[in-house]
């Protein structure tokens, strides 16, 4: 009987207590199993055709390439739709600049008091 760790096979037949390396590599085949368990190419279809058929204003044939394109605005709006009121923070990027030296470290605290507030 071999001792534990010692060159004995798991059940994928990878040798255990081999390389370095080899612990690191099958803890990342296992989660890459389970992301195209999770995410595959049909599972990803039939979400946006139910999301054509659902939510989108207009049909959108590549979900990613859209969200990329839009710059995640497609998400936002989406969110809106479903929740019907827009994610805190949605419109955060409006401004463009600094926030103005006169709001003071109060404006900060109200701004995020207010957008825990629109999810009460």
């Amino acid at each position: 009987e071999t001792p534990r760790g010692a060159g004995s096979k798991s059940e994928t037949g990878s040798v255990a207590g081999g390389a370095p390396g080899d612990d690191a590599n099958n803890a990342f085949a296992a989660v890459d199993t389970l992301h195209k368990k999770a995410l595959s190419k049909r599972a990803i279809d039939r979400l946006r055709v139910w999301l054509n058929v659902n939510v989108f204003p207009e049909p959108v044939e590549d979900l990613l390439l859209s969200l990329q394109q839009t710059h995640g605005r497609l998400f936002f709006d989406m969110v809106e739709l479903l929740y019907g009121k827009p994610p805190p923070g949605a419109n955060a990027g409006a401004g463009g600049g600094k926030q103005s030296e006169k709001a003071g470290g109060n404006s900060r605290k109200e701004t995020l008091q207010q957008e825990i507030d629109a999810f009460d």
